[in-house]
């Protein structure tokens, strides 16, 4: 049982949020700390304190950021997605979802929000920010969406259909985060200089 931290699929989050509605509708007068210690005894998954807290008041749900992440086949899609394959990663420790891209080039971090932005048709923009540690400059993105996390979560061969509509953003955003320019000259068969990207 896992009470107030860690990211659940859809469908368990959904079965937890209908208890909670259940409860409340009926006149459930308790804390919040209460209602997850009854929702823990029915054998549910638990998200945080603060979600369940705000589900009880019927502020927010599973769905609230569901609804709004356009997952059809798109540019913006397949370049998201090879951006956060390559450098991306997901940040569920309390129960959200959040997607995280920590990058050196400015002009990328950008792209990357841009395209989340255009998936998730927010009024309120994902931005990117600027760190600095010892080792230089970083541009930074936070991505909240419980569907959009789910779908960079699933197998690549469930999603490769959507991703290959749009090869050269998948491809652009992949190797903008993995790749790295390759020069050589071979002297075989003649003096020939090869150059190429390396992931």
């Amino acid at each position: 049982m896992l009470v107030g931290g860690g990211f659940s699929p859809l469908e368990e989050r959904m079965k937890t949020y209908r208890a909670v509605r259940s409860m409340v509708g009926s006149g459930w007068k308790g804390t919040p700390r209460e209602l997850m210690a009854e929702l823990s005894r029915a054998g549910l998954r638990l998200p945080s304190r603060q979600t369940i807290t705000r589900w009880s008041l019927g502020l927010s749900s599973p769905f609230t950021n569901v609804l709004q992440a356009d997952l059809r086949p798109s540019k913006h899609l397949s370049f998201y997605y090879g951006a956060w394959a390559g450098d991306g990663w997901g940040d569920t420790n309390d129960g959200g979802a959040r997607m995280r891209l920590k990058v050196r080039s400015e002009s990328f971090a950008e792209e990357f929000a841009d395209s989340a932005n255009h998936i998730l048709s927010r009024r309120k923009p994902c931005r990117v920010w600027k760190t600095h540690d010892a080792s230089g400059n970083w541009y930074n993105v936070k991505v909240t969406s419980v569907a959009l996390l789910e779908f960079v979560r699933r197998p690549f061969a469930d999603i490769a259909s959507d991703i290959s509509r749009f090869p050269c953003n998948f491809l652009r955003g992949f190797y903008t985060a993995e790749g790295n320019p390759s020069v050589s000259v071979q002297n075989s068969r003649g003096i020939r200089l090869d150059a190429g990207i390396v992931v």
